[in-house]
């Protein structure tokens, strides 16, 4: 492993089960790569997954050719669309018999099955609305951003990006998120909706976080006012795009929908099964969470042998770990001891200059402004934000609402123009840089930045 290796993006509170999908991206990647060898692997710390890949592996490049296959078109889009309402009928049809045949009499047959069928349908939502379709999108958007700025600047309509950006990007269809801030609006309880919504808590099958009447609250409409935004024909009229770039933007509401869709999809279906890993702690005799250390291979082992094995939960409960694909069998493989070619990786990769003052991105919103910085790693951490600070995230959730409405600028190591940060910043005309991928490396609270959104640079000063 002398080879140098990047950081990718990283997953908070990831139950191994989760942790596992995300490494499904190998076959493609292999596939792509012309060789099968180790291109990626995730380091498990303090309940979060770190994921790495080679340096020479180029995530743009593979996941235009997945989208470029899988959804180049919205006919593509919708169709794939409409296959999840289908499945997830399947899914209410398994869970209730299921659920009907635990609460009845709790077996190791009825256990093993029900694993084994969750785990073939979670195999089915990673591959077919997660873990590809997150590498397609991702390249798809970086792609949208190239054009779309080309554009702008042949035409002379900087003054006009913000708007003209959220005018392609307005969805298709309305996702859970989006009828959730409606509702709020519209003076539905929080109680009530916390009920009806709580399929949004998580798509991990183990670890999640209930969705409270806060989080409710938060995903009222952001907007400080409604904009004014373009239509398809008046942008095509500005913008005079090419027959080519024509094809590829009028997919942006089509894509946009469907990017933020799957997690409600992905979220239902872990959801409607959350009864198996509550039934199986008891039936294993274990704490609920404790099944989180465990891949669903090794959950289907437990329970043929009856317990949990102890010594993995102990090294993976207290310890770090490496989680990676072994190129010859194609099958998940840990390491809790860590071999020092992965440490060496790891330092690669997050080898930060101490030396550097600034780093660069993605422009979501212009605008310069200075201020202190508050890092923010969880949902705790935005009460801590105060007006006029600078939040600097990995991402962004809607959950992160009440914090970005008192900063006065974003800054995200993941995302691009159709982020949540980035539009959540076009919505209040707040200065926002995404993408930098080192930012919360790079800066901690209470240092002073100025936010040079206009360039796409974070400065100490």
């Amino acid at each position: 492993m002398a080879e140098k290796w990047k950081k990718i993006f990283i997953r908070k509170n990831c139950d191994l089960p989760t942790g596992c999908a995300i490494l499904s991206a190998y076959p493609f990647v292999w596939q792509a790569m012309k060789n099968k060898r180790e291109y990626l692997f995730g380091y498990f710390k303090d309940r979060d997954f770190h994921y790495y890949a080679r340096s020479d592996v180029d995530e743009r490049k593979i996941g235009r050719k997945l989208y470029q296959k899988y959804f180049n078109s919205t006919a593509k889009i919708i169709k794939a669309y409409r296959s999840g309402p289908v499945f997830l009928k399947e899914t209410k049809k398994k869970t209730q018999y299921f659920k009907r045949l635990l609460n009845h009499r709790p077996s190791f047959g009825i256990f093993k099955k029900a694993i084994g069928i969750f785990s073939k349908d979670f195999g089915f939502v990673n591959n077919n609305f997660s873990i590809r379709p997150w590498w397609a999108l991702e390249a798809w958007q970086h792609d949208f951003e190239d054009m779309i700025e080309n554009l702008i600047r042949k035409r002379h309509l900087e003054d006009k990006r913000g708007v003209l950006i959220s005018s392609f990007l307005q969805p298709w269809k309305s996702t859970a998120l989006l009828k959730v801030g409606r509702e709020v609006s519209n003076g539905r309880s929080a109680e009530t909706l916390v009920e009806k919504y709580q399929f949004l808590r998580s798509w991990t099958p183990v670890w999640y976080k209930p969705i409270t009447e806060a989080w409710v609250k938060s995903a009222t409409q952001s907007s400080v006012k409604n904009q004014e935004l373009f239509s398809q024909t008046q942008l095509f009229k500005m913008l005079k795009p090419t027959r080519a770039q024509k094809a590829f933007l009028i997919q942006a509401p089509y894509v946009i929908f469907f990017k933020d869709w799957r997690d409600d999809l992905r979220r239902q279906q872990v959801y409607d099964w959350n009864f198996l890993f509550v039934e199986l702690a008891k039936y294993l005799s274990v704490d609920y969470d404790e099944l989180g250390y465990f891949t669903l291979e090794e959950l289907s082992t437990a329970i043929e042998d009856g317990r949990l094995d102890e010594n993995k939960l102990r090294a993976r409960k207290e310890h770090e770990f490496i989680l990676t694909v072994d190129a010859r069998t194609a099958k998940f493989k840990i390491f809790t001891t860590i071999p020092i070619r992965y440490r060496l990786a790891i330092k690669s990769a997050e080898n930060l200059d101490a030396k550097i003052v600034a780093v660069t991105g993605i422009v979501a919103q212009p605008g310069i402004i200075s201020g202190p910085v508050r890092i923010i790693k969880n949902f705790h951490d935005i009460k801590k934000v105060q007006h006029g600070e600078v939040l600097v995230a990995n991402t962004t959730h809607p959950n992160y609402l009440m914090g970005m409405r008192m900063a006065a600028a974003f800054i995200t190591d993941e995302g691009g123009v159709a982020s949540h940060a980035a539009i959540v910043a076009r919505e209040m005309k707040k200065p926002c840089i995404v993408g930098t991928k080192i930012a919360t490396k790079m800066f901690k609270d209470g240092d002073t930045v100025e936010v040079d959104a206009n360039n796409g640079i974070v400065r100490k000063i």
